[in-house]
C-alpha cells in the first residue's frame, strides 16, 4: 500500500485532478460554444435566406422596370400618335363633320345623329346612328375609308333600309344603309376658356 498512499498525497493526483478538471472545463466550454454556434448558425441561416428572397424579388423587380424602360423608350416616339387615337370631346364634335365629308368623297347621301346617351359627362364613348344612301362600291369605299379618320370607332350593326332601287345616272342599284355605332373619347373634362 505504500503505492496507494504514495498516490495520495502526492503531487500526481493533484496534477491528474487538476488536468482532469481542465479538460472538463474545456469539453464544457467547447460544448458551450458547439450549442451557441449551432444557435447562432441556424439565425444566420434564416437571415442568409430572407435576403436571398429578397434579392430575387429586386432582381425581378428590376427586371420588370429595366422592361417598362426599354418599352417606354421603344413607344416614346409614338407616343402622341397614341394619346391622339382616342380623342377628347372636344375632337369628338368633328366626327360628325369629318364623315360628311367622307360620304361626299364617295358619291353618297348622308345623315348622321348623335344619340342622347353618349352626352353625360363620364361617358367614354357617343353612340350614333349613320344613314348612307348610294351604290354598294361607294358604300364599301366609304366602310374603308373610315379607317382612315383619325377616330376610334366602333360599328354595331349594318341595316339594309327598303330595298334597292335602280339609278339611272349611276348605272347601278342605290341601296340605303343605317349603320349604328359608338366613337370612343377621352373621359376627361372639356377644357373651358377662363373669362
Amino acid at each position: 500500500m505504500p503505492i496507494l498512499d504514495k498516490i495520495k498525497n502526492s503531487a500526481f493526483l493533484k496534477q491528474v485532478v487538476i488536468k482532469s478538471a481542465i479538460l472538463a472545463a474545456i469539453l464544457v466550454i467547447f460544448i458551450v460554444g458547439v450549442l451557441i454556434l449551432n444557435k447562432s448558425i441556424t439565425g444566420n441561416s434564416v437571415k442568409i435566406k430572407t435576403l436571398r428572397e429578397d434579392i430575387q424579388k429586386l432582381t425581378w423587380t428590376s427586371e420588370a422596370l429595366s422592361s417598362l424602360v426599354r418599352d417606354y423608350q421603344l413607344l416614346n416616339p409614338h407616343l402622341e400618335a397614341i394619346r391622339n387615337l382616342i380623342p377628347d370631346r372636344d375632337r369628338v364634335i368633328n366626327f360628325n363633320q369629318k364623315l360628311s365629308e367622307l360620304a361626299q368623297s364617295n358619291q353618297l347621301e348622308f345623315n348622321f345623329v348623335f344619340q342622347e346617351e353618349g352626352m353625360q359627362p363620364q361617358a367614354t364613348s357617343v353612340p350614333f346612328v349613320l344613314t348612307l344612301k348610294g351604290t354598294l362600291a361607294n358604300f364599301i369605299s366609304f366602310i374603308e375609308g373610315l379607317k382612315t379618320l383619325p377616330y376610334f370607332v366602333d360599328l354595331d350593326s349594318f341595316d339594309l333600309i327598303g330595298s334597292p332601287s335602280q339609278n339611272i345616272t349611276s348605272g347601278g342599284q342605290v341601296i340605303t344603309f343605317s349603320i349604328k355605332g359608338k366613337v370612343f373619347m377621352e373621359n376627361k373634362p372639356a377644357v373651358s376658356p377662363n373669362p
